[in-house]
Order: structure tokens, then C-alpha cells, then sequence
């Protein structure tokens, strides 16, 4: 899905104050990944 691509930018842009944030929201992208690539059987 587009949204998987769009989802990464924050990541990028995310000011260094919020690196918990940005690790949290690495941590639950890459949850999501794996279960997407689950899903599609790759």
C-alpha cells in the first residue's frame, strides 16, 4: 500500500526531541511490515 511508503517520512522529519517517538513509531511500522509480508505470504 501507498500508505506503508508515506508512513516512513515522519520517521525522517521528526525533530530529535521526539527520537523515543521516532523509535516507537520505527518499532510499530515494522511490526506492521511483518505482518503485512504475513499476510502476502512472502
Amino acid at each position: 500500500m501507498n500508505l506503508n511508503k508515506a508512513g516512513i517520512i515522519p520517521i525522517r522529519v521528526a525533530p530529535r526531541e521526539n527520537e523515543f517517538s521516532s523509535l516507537t513509531f520505527l518499532l510499530m511500522s515494522g511490526t506492521y511490515f511483518y505482518i503485512e509480508r504475513i499476510k502476502n505470504g512472502k
